[in-house]
Order: C-alpha cells, then sequence, then structure tokens
C-alpha cells in the first residue's frame, strides 16, 4: 500500500451568474502507515449543492532518473486495480473534456495549465477514470522532477491545483451526463488547503472526490475511510 499525504482543503466557485455560486470543501488526515480520512465536502451549483468527499494518496518514485522515466502507472499495482474495476471508465483529463464538447471549448484555450506541464514534463502522466455509478473521479498524476517549492518536494500551489482539477474533473462528468442541469462550467473563486505532509518529488499521486446527493438549496456531509 502507497504512503498517503492528507490536506485539508476549502473551494469556492462561482459560475456564469452572480447567483449561481458553488461552495466546495474537502479535508483529510492521514500518516505514512495508514490510510486518510475524507471528512467534508460540499459544493453549491445555483440552487443546487453537491456533496462529496476528498481523498489523496502518494507513491513515490525510485530516485534513480532511469527507473525514475521507466516506471509507468499501469506499473502500479494500485492504479491497476483501480482500473481493473468493472465500474470504473478510464476518461481524458478535464481540459481535455470539455474540449471536445461544443460548449466547454469555449471555456479552454491551448494553454490550459495541466496539459502545458504534461508538454513540458513537468507531468508525465495525468490519468483520469470515473466511477459513473457512484458518481467518483480520481486523478492519477506522475510528477517530473521540476515541480518542487521547498528543496526535493512538491509546491504547495501544485498539490492545490491537483485537488483543483480532480473537483473539475467531476464536475465536467456530472455536467455532461446532465446531472447538472444546464449550468455551464464554473470558475474557482476561493481555495483554502491545510497541508499535512509533504509530498516528495517524484510521485505518483490519487487524488479522489465523489458525489453524494443534488439537493435543493440543501448542504450536508459525508465521511468516507479509503
Amino acid at each position: 500500500m502507497p504512503p498517503y499525504n492528507g490536506f485539508h482543503a476549502f473551494r469556492s466557485v462561482f459560475g456564469s451568474r452572480a447567483t449561481s455560486r458553488r461552495t466546495r470543501g474537502a479535508s483529510a488526515t492521514s500518516s505514512g502507515a495508514g490510510p486518510g480520512l475524507p471528512k467534508r465536502v460540499a459544493f453549491r451549483l445555483g440552487s443546487a449543492a453537491v456533496l462529496g468527499s476528498g481523498a489523496y494518496m502518494a507513491w513515490q518514485l525510485p530516485n534513480d532518473d532511469s527507473d525514475f522515466m521507466d516506471l509507468k502507472t499501469s506499473n502500479i499495482p494500485w492504479v491497476q486495480d483501480l482500473a481493473a474495476k468493472e465500474s470504473v471508465q478510464e476518461v481524458l483529463n478535464p481540459g481535455q473534456m470539455l474540449r471536445q464538447n461544443l460548449i466547454g471549448k469555449l471555456l479552454v484555450e491551448q494553454d490550459h495549465l495541466f496539459e502545458a506541464m504534461i508538454q513540458s514534463g513537468q507531468i508525465l502522466e495525468f490519468r483520469c477514470f470515473y466511477e459513473p455509478t457512484e458518481k467518483r473521479f480520481h486523478s492519477v498524476v506522475q510528477l517530473g522532477r521540476d515541480v518542487c517549492g521547498f528543496p526535493q518536494t512538491v509546491h504547495g500551489g501544485l498539490t492545490a491545483a491537483i485537488m483543483d482539477e480532480t473537483f473539475g474533473g467531476l464536475g465536467v462528468c456530472l455536467w455532461k451526463s446532465g446531472a447538472l442541469g444546464f449550468r455551464p462550467p464554473a470558475y474557482t473563486a476561493r481555495l483554502e488547503v491545510d497541508y499535512k505532509k509533504k509530498i516528495p518529488a517524484g510521485t505518483v499521486i490519487k487524488c479522489s472526490t465523489g458525489l453524494q446527493k443534488v439537493e435543493d438549496r440543501k448542504v450536508s456531509s459525508i465521511q468516507i475511510l479509503l
């Protein structure tokens, strides 16, 4: 089992109208020996509240550069298990999904952060998985070496961005399925993260978020242990 890295995050998102507000939050605690416990996430889309949870786990790659470059996410056991689940579909990353949609492509330019990082080699792989029945979205990201703030430690801003992108992936999948009505994809207005443990450079991470329910003007919470 790979070690886990925990964090707390809270996100606020505004849609295309001032009255269309969405708030999201997620929290997780962890240790090197066991799983993190996502405690709460809730986000509001117009008059609807979408409830889910987020979790974060990581697998550190070898220090040797040749092994580092050769190790693909498809060779990592927990990624294999995720991809093999019958309920899971591997999908494009959020930017790519939007670009294939007639409306969504109007909102995405070629300078999309994660696609640019893939081209530069800062991200070696970015795989996304969606569980339609459970309404859960997973991002598996293989980070390159040049993503550090503190020496040998992944920049905290990138950690937050990966969480934000995972929420976005879930939102795009729900939007494409019609679960969110005719609301357009929203933008992040506020994101707060409390970091619990550093992420070493050269890491494959999994970030997950899940939908609980959509209710008119109601927000609640859910606890999930991963």
